[in-house]
């Protein structure tokens, strides 16, 4: 039982280090870009917050959702979990990021008094809108794929996209184009949807469905 529960347990937890570990790189990128842009960073991740706790929470119960459908045989009705979580995760989250891309143009000012600070942070939530309906998409089958048996597949999805498109990315079009702020957020952006649309066609296959 133990050798089954680290099967299951050691590439989620390589998951989630390789993306945390990725955002400390990219952050450093961040930091060759000055205060202000580092300073707009840091207080748009915090407006995040909210859609991100949301999809983290779906995502949870999407994954003990589908578990128990996989469990007791039924693959059909487990699906439909899967999908459910797939269109709530990407409708909140994204709801939500409207609603603190809207309230930045406002509340961003009750942060810092600097002028292009709040332009740079109303800039990145209007990216982010763009990115949460991926965010969401890749959130709920992260889950799917991890309570089907499957969850190398999105650690590798993880490990590639945070070092290889989102980290990359950042030091292109943020440090060597001059895109600043608007190149990082466009970064993970590309990142989220390529990563979305490979868990999606793996999820299409029926290969996520293993025994544990």
């Amino acid at each position: 039982m133990l050798r089954r529960m680290a099967r299951l347990g050691l590439p989620s937890a390589l998951e989630r280090l390789a993306m945390r570990f990725g955002q400390i790189v990219y952050f450093g990128l961040i930091l060759w870009l000055g205060t202000e842009v580092c300073a707009a960073h840091t207080l748009s991740g915090n407006f995040t917050l909210f859609a991100s706790v949301a999809g983290t929470e779906l995502a949870a119960a999407t994954s003990v959702r589908v578990g128990q459908r996989l469990g007791a045989g039924e693959e059909r009705e487990a699906r439909r979990y899967a999908w459910a979580g797939v269109r709530l995760s990407s409708a909140l989250m994204t709801g939500l990021a409207l609603l603190a891309w809207i309230a930045s143009f406002r509340g961003a000012s009750l942060f810092t008094g600097n002028a292009r600070v709040v332009a740079l942070i109303v800039l990145a939530l209007g990216i982010d809108v763009l990115t949460q309906p991926a965010t969401g998409v890749m959130t709920a089958l992260t889950a799917t794929l991890q309570a089907g048996g499957d969850p190398r597949f999105p650690m590798w999805t993880t490990l590639v996209g945070i070092w290889g498109i989102r980290t990359l990315g950042v030091y292109l079009l943020g440090v060597q184009l001059g895109w600043g702020l608007a190149g990082v957020w466009l970064a993970t952006l590309l990142d989220n949807y390529l990563r979305a649309a490979v868990l999606w066609c793996r999820y299409r296959s029926g290969r996520w469905v293993r025994e544990l």
